[in-house]
């Protein structure tokens, strides 16, 4: 596993990228879920391969969302925040998307 910082609004965030980072991924994210609520947002492509194993690693809510440009609209954007707020998210809570390319 290779790890790069990366600068982003003056502050440094770890990148993690090899093989088994997402066997590892409760471990790499401690850090920045100790005090926050955890919520974890895939696609239907991706979602069953890596969405579902790192939510429940994580053990946060996981919502599921339509795969394909078609459905990058403003109407799944208000889903994920409807969501959110009715799983009691707050300023402090971090939201996890677990993606992919499209092809």
């Amino acid at each position: 596993m290779i790890t790069i910082e990366l600068a982003v609004s003056g502050e440094t965030c770890p990148y993690h990228i090899g093989e088994g980072v997402l066997g590892r991924v409760h471990d790499l994210m401690r850090p920045f879920v100790a005090s926050a609520r955890v919520f974890v947002v895939s696609d239907s492509n991706v979602g069953p391969l890596y969405g579902s194993s790192v939510a429940a690693s994580l053990s946060a809510p996981y919502l599921e969302l339509p795969a394909g440009e078609q459905h990058k609209q403003l109407s799944s954007v208000e889903r994920v925040v409807r969501w959110l707020v009715a799983n009691e998210a707050d300023r402090q809570s971090l939201v996890v998307a677990v993606g992919g390319g499209v092809q």
